[in-house]
């Protein structure tokens, strides 16, 4: 069943559903019983339209992600490139390379940032 063929109230109890609110409170501002909309909430059509969004608003959120990431890294190396202070370079540095072994290796790096102390 597509987007298109889904009842109306059955795509918004859906998008409820993807936002996480309870299908109590979906059932109470919809006037619709609570049995009926547990039994839609449990229905093929309900269920893959919220695995649908779900999917959809993790992919926007990971394309944010990884445009801030890249926004992050370049403000980091241009840190690095015009800081007068070694010790600024050098972390900047750190961090940049800290980042780019944890993703080749493929987890995250639990290191702490190394400060400029000492």
């Amino acid at each position: 069943m597509t987007e298109e063929s889904i009842d109306p109230q059955k795509l918004d109890l859906a998008v409820a559903i993807a936002r996480g609110m309870p299908i109590v409170r979906w059932a109470q501002q919809n006037e619709v019983p609570e049995r009926t909309a547990y039994r839609w909430s449990a229905e093929r059509a309900v269920r893959s339209q919220v695995d649908s969004i779900r999917r959809r608003a993790l992919d926007e959120a990971i394309g944010v992600m990884a445009e801030r990431a890249t926004w992050a890294v370049t403000g980091i190396v241009e840190l690095g490139r015009r800081a007068e202070s070694e010790c600024v370079r050098l972390s900047a540095l750190r961090a940049v390379m800290s980042d780019l072994i944890a993703d080749f290796r493929g987890r995250k790096n639990n290191q702490p940032f190394y400060d400029c102390q000492g």
